[in-house]
């Protein structure tokens, strides 16, 4: 009796959060993969949750519109590290980001040469 039941809502949460009819987002699916995860239920789908991280992680626009969200971004690189995919800490670096890295460079010379007069 148990036993079908368990299989059952196993087969559930399997075609919630793995089925690729695009019901659910990105974002909805690694939220529901970090909480079976934490509750230490991820060894039943360890095969579906690879697979899926192996799709998002060869897509560079996974994300959508939440490339902008720091919880869907920091969720992303978690996932993907912790299942052992190597995935570069510069690749969400965002638009709102570029215009700043200027002014760093800038600030970075601007010191070398205030060491240097004083040298």
């Amino acid at each position: 009796m148990w036993e079908s039941e368990a299989k059952k809502l196993k087969e559930n949460v399997r075609y919630t959060i793995f089925n690729n009819s695009g019901a659910v987002g990105v974002l909805y699916r690694l939220e529901m993969i970090d909480n079976l995860c934490r509750m230490g239920l991820s060894y039943h789908f360890e095969e579906e949750i690879k697979n899926f991280l192996g799709g998002i992680a060869m897509s560079k626009s996974s994300l959508g519109s939440d490339q902008e969200d720091l919880h869907a971004v920091s969720l992303y690189f978690r996932l993907l590290r912790q299942y052992g995919y190597k995935i570069s800490q510069g690749i969400p670096m965002d638009q709102h980001m570029r215009p700043i890295m200027p002014l760093a460079i800038l600030t970075m010379d601007a010191e070398y040469v205030g060491n240097a007069a004083n040298a």
